[in-house]
């Protein structure tokens, strides 16, 4: 501890470390002063003092928060911003990372800051929270990207027939493949390979006749489906009644950035891309993580997702939003670590942003995880880049 605390003592930013049962075994005179807490009062206890809460008021702070979760099982912890009250009865909103240690009897550092931004950016996070929801216009509301959802004029869809497997299972086949018609033989050799063609066409008549009733339960009996349609021998959801699917969204909106960018516009590219990065809600059709059908479009939406997450990293650089551009570069590699390019990115704003000491110890999380998971050491590339944070650290 007592090298650590030469390492770090003297960093403006708030510091302290925790060991396995969430313990503070070191906390600087900068966390003290951010948070009003005295060493004496931190040092030996649980982490959860700080009874850190989201801006929704939800504890975050708790004898089994999700980062040590996350650190149990060897995966990337979050970062987030939490409200912290102060003993003064202050609320302050702080900027949490945390870096996991390897050796040593402290499992992770976490650093903080006090989160201070205001002006345009305030401007852009309003407006972002705002694009995600879908239109009023919309009568069916699909949420792909995470746990399956249907919304139906602000009811959820969950009655009996939709939970049957089959019935289930085309459904999702339907709604992944939203924007084309589906062949009746595909549906039949996907959901009964083993069935015979008259069989398989009978069995289908009934599932889809189940999945009509189950999404418009109070449509009359002879009255046309408003949202599957059949046309020459296939089946499709039809996107002009009003159906509003996540997935749609989430692409529409990294295409709007994208265009942004090129139109020199930063402010609407980063609305597009957060916008997009919000609608990420978990893996696409989560609840069919080994199904082979969806297995390339979740890793081509994954791929995605990432991309939008470094593309924002990128446009907040360049506008000198160094602490949010170091931040999103974190959840990009929360979600592919092996991303060397996004680590000297992560490295580079957290240098800009006045916080070299972390840029150096992302660049050894660098290290472990392409030792551990590929067996490789970083590109001299990446190299020099902590070559230079290190020299320019040394002069100061």
């Amino acid at each position: 501890m007592d090298e650590m605390e030469e390492l770090f003592g003297e960093t403006a930013d708030g510091l302290f470390a925790v060991d396995q049962n969430q313990r503070i075994v070191l906390w600087t005179a900068a966390a003290e002063t951010l948070t009003g807490i005295k060493a004496r009062d931190a040092l030996g206890h649980p982490c959860h003092i700080l009874e850190g809460r989201d801006e929704w008021g939800e504890s975050i702070c708790t004898k089994d928060c999700h980062i040590f979760q996350a650190l149990r099982q060897g995966q990337p912890p979050p970062s987030d911003d939490l409200i912290v009250r102060r003993p003064d009865g202050r609320q302050v909103r702080m900027t949490f990372s945390v870096i996991p240690l390897q050796k040593g009897s402290a499992q992770a550092i976490i650093i903080f800051r006090e989160n201070r931004l205001r002006g345009w950016q305030e401007i852009v996070d309003r407006a972002t929270a705002q694009l995600p929801t879908p239109p009023p216009t919309a009568a069916l509301h699909v949420r792909l990207l995470g746990p399956l959802s249907l919304i139906l004029q602000g009811c959820s869809l969950d009655s009996p027939p939709l939970t049957r497997p089959k019935v289930q299972k085309a459904l999702k086949y339907l709604l992944a493949h939203y924007d084309r018609k589906v062949p009746k033989e595909v549906l039949m050799e996907f959901l009964w390979p083993e069935e015979d063609e008259e069989m398989g066409y009978r069995n289908l008549r009934v599932l889809v006749h189940t999945l009509k009733g189950a999404l418009e339960p109070h449509r009359p009996p002879h009255q046309p489906s408003h949202f599957i349609g059949q046309e020459g021998g296939c089946y499709f959801f039809r996107m002009d009644a009003g159906v509003w699917i996540d997935v749609d969204a989430f692409q529409k909106h990294l295409r709007e950035g994208e265009e942004a960018e090129k139109q020199g516009s930063p402010a609407q590219a980063i609305i597009h891309y957060e916008a997009a990065a919000s609608l990420y809600r978990g893996e696409y059709l989560e609840e069919d993580l080994y199904e082979d059908w969806c297995s390339g479009e979740r890793e081509r939406l994954r791929e995605l997702h990432v991309s939008a997450l470094t593309a924002l990293a990128s446009v907040l650089g360049a506008q000198r939003d160094y602490a949010r551009a170091a931040e999103y570069c974190r959840q990009a590699l929360a979600n592919d670590g092996c991303r060397e390019s996004t680590y000297r990115g992560l490295m580079h704003y957290l240098w800009q942003a006045g916080r070299g000491h972390e840029a150096l110890l992302a660049y050894r999380r660098c290290c472990d995880v392409l030792d551990r998971e590929l067996g490789v050491a970083p590109m001299a590339e990446t190299t020099k880049v902590y070559q230079q944070i290190r020299q320019a650290l040394s002069l100061e």
